[in-house]
């Protein structure tokens, strides 16, 4: 009997969760007040 089982990128949602969820994550970052700053002068 042969599982299917998911990998962890699937299981994420594959590229498009991971794109968005980094995204996100960049975005939040940019607004916080307290590591936005730190981050102010990195390209993404």
């Amino acid at each position: 009997m042969s599982e299917n089982i998911p990998t962890l990128f699937e299981w994420a949602g594959g590229a498009e969760a991971l794109s968005r969820l980094t995204q996100t994550f960049y975005d939040k970052v940019a607004r916080d007040p307290i590591v936005g700053p730190v981050f102010r002068h990195m390209s993404p």
